[in-house]
């Protein structure tokens, strides 16, 4: 028995159906590639890739930014944009004339600068949740924002809703619960402190005024002797007075002071020095490390002053400033080469390097010969350098 054959307007249904099915599946967006992405360039153009080093998003962009949450900022056509995990535009930002600095998210929020309409906010997933209309504005910090209206200096929460009136000459991002703010007082230029409500905390009397940190602020004062700073405590009290000129942070109970422009060393709150004056500069402490600099080169210190690393890096101010830990590793330059350290200062990853960034996310970008790749904590590169 022969099989059946079937109707001509059958098999015409069916390769519709199946046409049909295929159209639709070629409508669905694509999905968008879930886990962190990186910024990629091949043949001069900027695209993304994933952890693995697979291109999720096509090399397409003149520029490209790191991603924060579900959004980048990217360069197409001179000008700057915003886009999603599957590189669709969300929001257009400046064009690449006009000077603007990338964007710094913090609590989720980043302010943008519109052209001709103001800063705004936008949050992680793109949404202008803030329109733009503000002269200036700071970052978020303890869920408030410092902005600049005509009016002055003052405070916005993460709807925009004006949490303390714009009234300030100046005002600094709040740290350990409080602001520093600058009014005009009898026709002089004066600093005071204000908590979230705006109201002060501390009274405006000091010439300058700096954050909170580790408890305590560094203000000017002036007395029969000149200027001089001290550091008050949250009750506006003088609890220690400096003994130079230059004034550091308080950072795990150590504090940076230079002596007579000369050494630098760290004191505690009692002004007692712990570590004498004996370095040319010093960082502030971060889990239990600080940067020196001795004859012109980096090396670490802990808390009693020892060496956990001698001076032995590149020292420069304005490419190279501190030994920063991301991940457990930092980047450090030798001989005009980065490589990596750990905590105990010795080198997991060999300088060889023309420019290396600090790792997130296990990965880290390096330059090579004008070429751009990413490597692991092993040195094996995940992405071999490209332009």
């Amino acid at each position: 028995m022969f099989p059946k054959i079937p109707a001509a307007h059958t098999v015409v249904a069916a390769f519709l159906l199946c046409c049909t099915a295929c159209t639709l599946a070629a409508c669905q967006p694509s999905p968008k590639p879930k886990g962190p992405l990186f910024p990629v360039v091949v043949n001069g153009k900027w695209g993304y890739m994933d952890r693995n080093g697979k291109v999720v998003i096509k090399p397409r962009f003149e520029g490209a930014g790191d991603f924060h949450g579900e959004i980048a900022e990217v360069m197409e056509n001179e000008q700057w944009e915003l886009v999603d995990r599957s590189a669709k535009v969300v929001l257009s930002l400046w064009k690449a004339r006009d000077v603007q600095v990338a964007l710094m998210f913090t609590e989720g929020m980043a302010a943008v600068y519109v052209p001709r309409s103001g800063y705004g906010y936008v949050d992680t997933a793109g949404t202008m949740v803030i329109p733009p209309q503000f002269v200036d504005a700071g970052w978020f910090s303890e869920g408030l924002a410092r902005v600049r209206t005509s009016s002055g200096w003052g405070y916005i929460d993460k709807t925009g809703r004006s949490a303390v009136e714009p009234r300030f000459h100046n005002a600094g991002d709040f740290s350990e619960g409080l602001a520093w703010v600058r009014v005009v007082t009898e026709g002089a230029h004066v600093f005071g402190y204000i908590d979230h409500t705006g109201g002060f905390a501390i009274k405006p009397k000091f010439d300058e005024a700096w954050n909170f940190s580790d408890g305590l602020a560094v203000v000017a004062v002036e007395d029969r002797y000149g200027f001089r700073r001290v550091y008050i405590d949250k009750t506006g009290r003088v609890v220690l007075k400096s003994p130079t000129e230059v004034a550091g942070f308080f950072s795990e109970g150590l504090c940076d002071v230079n002596v007579k422009g000369k050494a630098h060393g760290y004191m505690d709150k009692t002004g007692r020095f712990v570590i004498k004056p004996q370095f040319d500069d010093a960082m502030p402490f971060h889990d239990g490390l600080a940067t020196v600099v001795v004859n012109d080169k980096c090396g670490l210190i802990d808390k009693t002053g020892k060496f956990v690393a001698k001076p032995q890096f590149d020292y420069d101010r304005e490419e190279f400033y501190s030994i920063d830990f991301s991940e457990g590793l930092a980047p450090v330059r030798i001989g005009g080469k980065y490589g990596y350290i750990d905590k105990r200062g010795e080198f997991v990853i060999a300088p060889r390097f023309d420019y290396a960034r600090s790792f997130e996310n296990g990965l880290a970008m390096v330059k090579v010969g004008g070429k751009f790749g990413y490597m692991d904590k092993t040195g094996a590169y995940v992405w071999k350098p490209t332009m």
